[in-house]
């Protein structure tokens, strides 16, 4: 004899199977690092980066990247100003899907330029390096900002660029060790500093290019940017 418990109990079965069976599925989220490297040993490695020197304002020096003591130094002075500077291209470039962002991070260790101004580069460039974003620490002109060129209204491809109020002074503007990151998913870039969010930045390209990078303002400025620990997922 079928009682009313079991009908009801047998009932309660059958809506719990039929609630997991009808349930969305739950993603997992997956991270691949793709590229990464962390500056041991006393040699640039020519298979990940290459020199450079994307233009900014145009500006003539001898900076240049050393790695030592497990970073990546650049130095250097300015003998025609405005804003000379030099950087390490990362050699692979990286394809963006509606599936799949890209995650670049970054310590910046050290931001230890001389004279009116330096700055700390993060470029985040389309596949023609004609289009970009510039993330930087500008010391001596208010710190953290961006300069963007993607010719629509809102660029500011040179200059000092937009600051990015949520790290604006305190322990921001210490020269110190920070992370940076910008995830990229082929519409925006949002850029973050040490996983604190600051602003999504529209950027409407699929294949990126990254560079790290140091550049000092004026002549007899010196550029001094200490990296380590770059990832890219």
């Amino acid at each position: 004899m079928i009682t009313y418990r079991r009908l009801r109990l047998a009932c309660c079965c059958m809506t719990a199977v039929l609630a997991w069976l009808i349930a969305p599925p739950v993603s997992a989220q997956i991270t691949n690092v793709v590229f990464s490297e962390d500056f041991e040993g006393t040699t640039i490695n020519p298979g990940k980066f290459q020199a450079a020197a994307p233009f900014f304002e145009g500006g003539v020096g001898d900076i240049a990247a050393t790695q030592h003591d497990g970073m990546v130094e650049f130095m250097g002075t300015v003998s025609q100003q405005w804003w000379a500077g030099a950087t390490l291209q990362v050699v692979p470039t990286f394809t963006i899907s509606p599936e799949t962002n890209v995650v670049f991070t970054v310590d910046r260790v050290q931001e230890a330029g001389v004279g009116t101004a330096s700055r700390s580069a993060l470029w985040i460039m389309d596949s023609t390096q004609t289009k970009y974003i510039l993330f930087a620490d500008v010391r001596g002109e208010e710190g953290w900002r961006y300069n963007r060129k993607i010719g629509e209204s809102g660029d500011v491809p040179t200059g000092g660029g937009t600051i990015l109020t949520a790290f604006d002074g305190g322990s921001w503007d210490d020269g110190g060790w920070h992370q940076m990151k910008a995830v990229a998913n082929g519409k925006t870039v949002s850029l973050y500093l040490d996983d604190v969010f600051g602003a999504d930045v529209k950027f409407p390209y699929s294949t990126l290019v990254f560079h790290i990078g140091s550049y000092a303002r004026a002549n007899n400025d010196v550029a001094n940017t200490f990296f380590d620990n770059l990832k890219i997922e």
